[in-house]
């Protein structure tokens, strides 16, 4: 898939690409059709696919600082830090961490990250 792709579908399949290399669900990995099946119902439940389609590049770009930071670190990053590896200045950062938010991608406290899907 991608970078500019974060959403697709694989053999009529939905997924979507959480960094470059690995996506969810690995449709490959999943060998039983009732689990086809309730992945499929799980991801039409949630609305992943108007969710995921409409994340543009920068919002992908932070999505993908913040699981970065979070897998490096086993914490949220703080707004300097995403503005530090995105290059994204702190006004825009704050509309697309919103942005994320409104997608469920994350959980703003404030001005922190209280969480990321994911980890939380």
């Amino acid at each position: 898939m991608e970078d500019d792709q974060p959403c697709a579908t694989a053999a009529g399949r939905l997924e979507f690409e959480i960094v470059p290399g690995a996506t969810f669900p690995d449709w490959v990995a999943v060998t039983s059709g009732t689990v086809t099946g309730a992945l499929a119902a799980f991801l039409d439940a949630f609305g992943a696919e108007d969710k995921w389609s409409a994340l543009d590049g920068d919002e992908d770009r932070v999505r993908r600082a913040i699981l970065s930071e979070y897998a490096a670190t086993g914490l949220a990053p703080m707004p300097d830090r995403l503005a530090e590896v995105t290059g994204i200045g702190r006004g825009d950062l704050r509309h697309l961490l919103e942005k994320l938010e409104g997608r469920d991608f994350l959980v703003l406290a404030g001005e922190t990250i209280a969480g990321a899907y994911p980890f939380t």
